[in-house]
């Protein structure tokens, strides 16, 4: 599997002033390789 993308982290303050963090992968290409080969080179 070959993924191409970005890391996006969320950062949300509660009431209380404590911060909450959530990282996502945002995919921007995704290829399903069927050997090595598929991606040397």
């Amino acid at each position: 599997m070959y993924v191409e993308g970005r890391l996006k982290t969320k950062i949300t303050e509660k009431e209380d002033q404590t911060r909450s963090y959530k990282t996502e992968v945002v995919i921007s290409n995704l290829i399903f390789l069927n050997k090595k080969s598929d991606f040397e080179g």
